[in-house]
């Protein structure tokens, strides 16, 4: 019985940590440079570039 129980609290766990991994919660920026490639900037740079334009 705890056999089963086991197994089955890993398969709830791997299914939850593929959720995150299918629909991740991150920002915009980090979306683009890191997930989609659509941006040639990484999130530190225009972090850098934002505070550098703000004065």
């Amino acid at each position: 019985m705890s056999y089963i129980l086991g197994c089955m609290a890993l398969l709830i766990f791997y299914a939850y940590v593929a959720m995150i991994a299918l629909h991740p919660r991150v920002s915009d920026d980090y979306a683009a440079y890191y997930i989609g490639k659509t941006s040639n900037v990484s999130p530190q740079q225009a972090k850098r570039l934002r505070e550098a334009t703000d004065r």
